[in-house]
């Protein structure tokens, strides 16, 4: 099983660790936030995604992309960004933004605001896929702030951005919260080097602690033959029968669709269409009490 998120042990192998022994001022560092339609990456899609790339201490690239979710928007998140259906609907979507995303990213080190929040979203993403993880790692500037600047009543990004007076022009965009969480880290490295005047990447590990990685996200693919059986009949559109177990124990029969299948929190995750309600649903595979082929298309309810 992975690690919980936000409490990962791992400690970069020197032999393997492209920044070890690095001066802080050379570090390549990519500030990542996302807006989302909400809270879990199961149930919730991006719907903006900005990365800020900056190379000592200089911005030098910037992706900036509104992102069509495929889903409605919630009011509720639509209150918080003010990002609405009609500013999304014929934008790329994700899986489109994405290998810009990793390009822009190459040799760096990666930056968000309460990082298990963003990475996790991408991790289930990455997921999805065949291709293993990106091993850039990730570093979150609220965990920093906590521990470089303690007592602080709030370690929001709004709450730093009043302490330190750091402008913004939108709360809650993307790529205005992606450059604030650089300022924060930024601060954060001027604390450090008070200690360590000549700050490497290990120094700054010393104070921050072990960095986020896309691979804790992620656990062994369970080697069962109903996942076996759902990837076919994903590339082949076919639907199929299962017997569903929900969270109280209920078990229902559903014809479903399988459209995507990843990993959250160590749980297999498979997005469908559920023919039996007519609306796309996710289910976890753990849950999935028989899977079987349905034989035809009349068979579907």
């Amino acid at each position: 099983m992975p690690r919980r998120l936000g409490s990962s042990r791992l400690r970069l192998n020197p032999g393997k660790d492209p920044f070890h022994d690095r001066s802080v001022e050379s570090l390549p560092v990519v500030a990542l936030d996302l807006e989302t339609t909400g809270g879990s990456p199961v149930s919730s899609r991006i719907v903006e995604l900005a990365a800020v790339r900056y190379e000592r201490g200089e911005e030098t690239a910037c992706l900036d992309e509104l992102i069509d979710p495929l889903i409605p928007i919630p009011p509720e998140a639509t209150a918080i960004h003010g990002i609405t259906d009609g500013m999304v609907r014929g934008r790329l979507r994700l899986e489109e933004i994405l290998p810009d995303l990793w390009r822009l990213a190459e040799g760096a080190v990666l930056l968000a605001h309460h990082a298990p929040f963003d990475a996790g979203f991408l991790a289930y993403e990455l997921s999805k896929g065949k291709n293993p993880p990106p091993a850039n790692p990730i570093l979150d500037s609220c965990r920093f702030s906590r521990r470089v600047f303690p007592g602080l009543a709030s370690y929001s990004l709004a709450s730093l951005c009043g302490r330190f007076a750091i402008h913004r022009e939108r709360q809650h965009r993307a790529s205005d919260d992606a450059r604030a969480c650089a300022r924060v880290l930024s601060l954060c490295v001027e604390r450090v080097r008070e200690q360590a005047p000549a700050a490497r990447w290990q120094d700054l590990l010393h104070h921050h602690g072990a960095p986020l990685m896309f691979a804790d996200f992620h656990a062994p693919w369970p080697a069962v033959g109903e996942l076996r059986l759902l990837r076919r009949a994903m590339r082949s559109n076919r639907p199929l029968r299962i017997l569903y177990s929900n969270a109280e124990g209920h078990e229902s029969e559903r014809w479903i669709t399988p459209l995507a299948i990843g990993q959250y929190r160590g749980a297999v995750q498979v997005e469908a269409f559920c023919h039996t309600l007519q609306e796309r649903r996710t289910f976890r595979l753990d849950r999935m009490q028989e899977v079987h082929v349905c034989k035809s298309a009349l068979h579907q309810r």
